[in-house]
């Protein structure tokens, strides 16, 4: 199952959101601290504070930028 990092509130994570609607795609939602310094647990599974960060388990894929978040999901679950 896709897992995504976020803030409700935050635009890019709004878009990486839609596009998972759009493509129908189920998923599942961390909501993250606003402070970035108490995301410890997107730091440790992206390497970096800031969302949105989705997760893909069964294919070993982490990204951390709403464009190619959107691209990897058009490009594999399109």
């Amino acid at each position: 199952m896709i897992e995504i990092y976020q803030l409700e509130e935050c635009g890019y994570c709004r878009i990486v959101r839609a596009k998972l609607a759009e493509l129908r795609i189920e998923y599942k939602t961390h909501d993250v601290p606003r402070d970035k310094n108490d995301r410890d647990e997107v730091d440790k599974i992206s390497g970096q504070r800031l969302v949105p960060v989705l997760v893909d388990r069964e294919n070993g894929i982490v990204l951390s930028d709403s464009e190619k978040i959107v691209e990897y999901l058009k490009k594999n679950y399109g």
